[in-house]
């Protein structure tokens, strides 16, 4: 790579210096991944180099893209290793890619492992290196505040060149935490509008009602069915056998309704045996992991995610785009993604009752429905636009690199701090 390669282009029109960025993130369907991933993709398409790096393939990443490549860590298997040392090899990974393709910044998602492997590599390899770790929510909600990873943990963030975070309460939480002596840059997630979007707004040549004949085919609901739609990576946390608890309630009340639940994790057993213990087979569709949800978020009849904690809540961005109004707990980030009666209905984590009065008003009331979600639609596209947030991380590793009075444009505003 010794020879000169173009400027990045902008949307705004301006050119700036191309970066080649490493991203490490889980490659599992939750959250985290999937921000990693769409970041990446994004940045790419504006010309920069990403290099994702992982144990496996990133749930959404599309390996024939341009300027992605994608490389995968293996570990050492040997006896007197209790475990496999990822931390270790995804240290020596990024390392050799640094030096190999001339990476200027690896971009963390979640403190530990991932940020801990990248200040390592930033020590080993022999150009220099500046690390950005984003924190998700559960490295420093559930991971981090264990004892054994605490100081570990605090260190990771304290020690990145840079680290930001998806919601102001979490930026938050972690200074609260942690006491951490740094700046948190607080840059929401976004849902790609291209794919993300409503039936009463889609693109040339979008053939909503054909998606929706395809999908009541596939779910195959009585006619006329309303359906809520849950999606999630079953973690505790989640809360997700509760989904199958107030559909139960609303079955109670006798209204006809389906439950769509997208996704796996370690709690779908739970789930499976909730739904066999409440006799409600017939109507409740496992659909298992989707790569590409969006068809489900726009023929939903509403969303649900009744989480105990959430520090983003991303699916339920993904749902607001695609014009469905959402019910969702009152917790963590959800409040800075979700506008109370304008977008959706909040409910205080476990109160199943109240979210089935929630999804009762969404269900009955078509008018309200549709108002909300066109409401949602405009929310999301206002708040959390694809372009201005990945222009907000682009000028982040700038400003860390020491190349803003170049490239930056006179006027952007800096990321929010916490």
């Amino acid at each position: 790579m010794n020879q000169p390669i173009p400027p990045a282009t902008h949307p705004d029109g301006n050119r700036r210096e191309r970066l080649s960025i490493a991203i490490v993130c889980y490659p599992t369907y939750g959250g985290s991944g999937v921000v990693a991933t769409e970041l990446g993709r994004c940045l790419a398409e504006r010309g920069h180099e990403v290099h994702f790096v992982s144990y496996g393939l990133p749930f959404r990443l599309d390996q024939q893209a341009k300027n992605v490549f994608f490389h995968k860590v293996t570990t050492l298997n040997y006896p007197l290793f209790p475990g496999q040392l990822y931390t270790l090899g995804l240290a020596s990974k990024l390392a050799d890619l640094a030096d190999e393709r001339e990476i200027d910044l690896i971009h963390c998602h979640y403190a530990i492992p991932h940020a801990m492997s990248a200040l390592l590599a930033k020590e080993i390899a022999r150009r220099p290196l500046r690390v950005v770790t984003t924190l998700h929510g559960t490295d420093i909600t559930l991971v981090g505040r264990d004892p054994s990873f605490y100081r570990v943990t605090r260190y990771a963030i304290e020690s990145s060149d840079g680290t930001t975070a998806v919601s102001r309460y979490l930026a938050e939480e972690t200074v609260r935490r942690f006491c951490c002596e740094c700046d948190i840059a607080v840059i929401h997630n976004f849902a790609d509008e291209r794919v993300f979007f409503p039936p009463f707004a889609p693109p040339p040549d979008f053939d909503p009602e054909e998606e929706r004949r395809q999908l009541e085919h596939l779910l195959n609901f009585p006619p006329g069915t309303p359906w809520i739609l849950h999606v999630s990576n079953f973690r505790p946390l989640k809360n997700s056998i509760h989904t199958v608890d107030i559909l139960h309630r609303l079955t109670q009340r006798g209204i006809e309704v389906g439950l769509v639940l997208i996704g796996d994790g370690i709690e779908m057993p739970r789930v499976l045996e909730r739904i066999h213990q409440l006799g409600l087979e017939d109507r409740v569709r496992c659909i298992g992991a989707r790569d590409q949800p969006a068809a489900f978020y726009r023929h939903a009849t509403l969303f649900l995610l009744p989480s105990q904690s959430e520090s983003f809540g991303l699916a339920a961005l993904e749902a607001m785009s695609c014009g469905t109004p959402v019910v969702v707990s009152r917790t963590g980030g959800l409040p800075e993604v979700v506008a109370e009666g304008e977008t959706g209905f909040m409910v205080e984590p476990g109160d199943l009752e109240g979210f089935t009065e929630a999804c009762t008003l969404l269900i009955e009331d078509p008018t309200l429905r549709r108002q909300l979600g066109e409401r949602a639609y405009l929310h999301a596209r206002e708040n959390f636009d694809r372009q201005a947030i990945v222009s907000r991380y682009e000028d982040y590793y700038l400003t860390l690199l020491g190349r803003e009075t170049k490239t930056l444009r006179s006027g952007q505003a800096g990321a929010e701090t916490g």
